[in-house]
C-alpha cells in the first residue's frame, strides 16, 4: 500500500467554500462553453503583495530577460505571460474581446480569461493563486503554474532570489495551483494521469440519470418498497419479498436508520454504484502494487487502495466529503453524509467513527476533500 496519496499541504488554503464552488466549477467545465466558467474563485492571500524586480529567472540554466521584470505578490512569483508562454516553447493566442488566451504545445492546451484565477489545462480546471493582472500595461500570470502546466519542473534559491526552470521533462506534473477538490490527487503520479481519471469520472457521472440499484434485476423494486418503509419482517423469511429487502436493508439500513432523507440515500446509493460499475471486473494482481485511480481506471489493477481512491473521486465529483482511512494492511473510502462518516464496501454502506482512530489501528491515509472531518 503506497502512503502518498492526496497529503495536505496548506490547511489553511483548505477552505470548504473554496471547495464547494469549486466542485460546481468543475461540472460546468466539463458541460458548458469555456466562456460560460471562469469567474474569481476566492483564495486567501497570506501576504501583501511585494513588487520587488530582483528577481531571475533562469530556464535550463540560462538567464531570462524580461521587458517587465518578474515581481513577486502574496509569495507568487509572477512573470509576463505571452513572453514565459513563448520562452517554454508554446505558442499563444488571444482573443482580446473575450480576453482568452489559448496556449498550445504539443498535446497540452491551456485556456485562461486574463484577469480571472482559473485556467484550464486540456479541459481540467486549475485554480491560480494569483489571478493574472496588468503591471505596468503587461499581463502577468503566475510563473509556477505556466512552468509546470507545459510539462517543467520549477525550483527557487531564496538567497539569490532566484527561480529555475527545467524544461525536460518527460512527464507532466500537476500544477501545483491546486486541485479540483481538495488537494485529492487520486494517487496520480503527473497531471496526464489526473486528467485521464478525471476525464473517466466526468464521463462516469453522466450516467447517475440511469442508475438502478441492482442494476434493474429481480430485487430492483425491494429497494424503492425498502426507501417507501416496506420490511422484510412483514414477509415469511425465504420469500422473494423477504430476500429482497433484505438485501437493500443491508445495502441502505446505515443510512436510514440514522435519520437520512429518502432522496439523500437513493442518491448515495446510486453514486457508490457509479463507482462500483467503474470498478467491476478489473482483477486485484495480490502484490499490492495497484494504488491509484489510474491504476484502476486505466491500467485495470485493482487493490483496495486504489478502490479507494476511485470511490473518492466519484463522490468527489457530486460534491461530497470524503477521505481514505486505513490500517496496517486495508484501507476504505469514507463519505460524509449529514455529518456521519460511512464506508462503502460489498454494496452496503457503514458507519464509522472517525474520532481516536490511532487507538483502533487507524489513520488518515487521504485528509478530507474541505480539510476537515467535522
Amino acid at each position: 500500500m503506497n502512503n502518498n496519496v492526496g497529503l495536505t499541504k496548506n490547511k489553511g488554503q483548505v477552505l470548504l467554500e473554496k471547495r464547494v464552488l469549486l466542485c460546481l466549477a468543475i461540472s460546468a467545465a466539463l458541460l458548458l462553453p469555456l466562456g460560460h466558467v471562469y469567474a474569481d474563485v476566492a483564495v486567501p492571500q497570506v501576504a501583501k503583495s511585494t513588487l520587488s524586480q530582483d528577481y531571475i529567472v533562469e530556464i535550463d540554466g540560462v538567464i531570462q530577460s524580461f521587458t517587465q521584470p518578474p515581481v513577486s505578490m502574496y509569495n507568487t512569483t509572477m512573470v509576463p505571460m505571452r513572453a514565459i508562454f513563448e520562452k517554454l516553447g508554446a505558442s499563444i493566442k488571444f482573443d482580446a474581446k473575450t480576453q482568452l488566451i489559448t496556449a498550445t504545445k504539443q498535446n497540452i492546451t491551456i485556456k485562461h480569461i486574463i484577469g480571472t484565477n482559473i485556467a484550464t489545462v486540456n479541459g481540467l480546471m486549475v485554480i491560480l493563486e494569483v489571478k493574472s493582472q496588468k503591471i505596468n500595461n503587461t499581463t502577468m500570470i503566475p510563473l509556477r503554474f505556466v512552468a509546470e502546466a507545459l510539462g517543467a519542473t520549477v525550483g527557487w534559491n531564496p538567497t539569490k532570489l532566484t527561480v529555475s526552470i527545467s524544461s525536460n521533462e518527460a512527464a507532466i506534473i500537476l500544477p501545483g495551483a491546486g486541485y479540483a477538490y481538495g488537494f485529492h490527487n487520486y494517487g496520480s503520479d503527473n497531471f496526464q494521469q489526473y486528467t485521464a481519471v478525471m476525464q473517466i469520472i466526468g464521463s462516469a457521472k453522466e450516467t447517475y440519470p440511469l442508475m438502478k440499484f441492482d442494476g434493474g434485476g429481480r430485487y430492483e423494486k425491494f429497494y424503492n418498497d425498502y426507501l417507501n418503509g416496506d420490511r422484510a419482517s412483514n414477509y415469511a423469511e425465504g420469500t422473494l419479498e423477504s430476500r429482497g429487502l433484505t438485501q437493500a436493508e443491508n445495502a441502505m439500513g446505515a443510512l436510514i436508520n440514522n435519520g437520512v432523507s429518502v432522496s439523500k440515500t437513493e442518491e448515495a446509493y446510486k453514486i457508490a454504484r457509479i463507482g462500483a460499475l467503474l470498478l467491476k471486473g478489473i482483477s486485484n494482481p495480490g502484490d499490492g502494487s495497484p494504488s491509484s485511480a489510474y491504476d484502476a481506471l486505466v491500467v485495470k489493477k485493482s487493490d483496495c487502495d486504489s478502490d479507494a481512491n476511485v470511490l473518492s473521486a466519484v463522490f468527489d465529483s457530486f460534491g461530497y466529503n470524503t477521505a481514505i482511512i486505513a490500517s496496517k494492511n486495508h484501507a476504505d473510502m469514507v463519505v460524509q453524509i449529514d455529518g456521519k462518516w460511512y464506508t462503502y464496501a460489498a454494496g452496503s454502506f457503514e458507519e464509522l467513527s472517525v474520532t481516536n482512530l490511532s487507538a483502533r489501528g487507524l489513520y488518515v491515509y487521504t485528509q478530507p476533500t474541505t480539510g476537515s472531518f467535522d
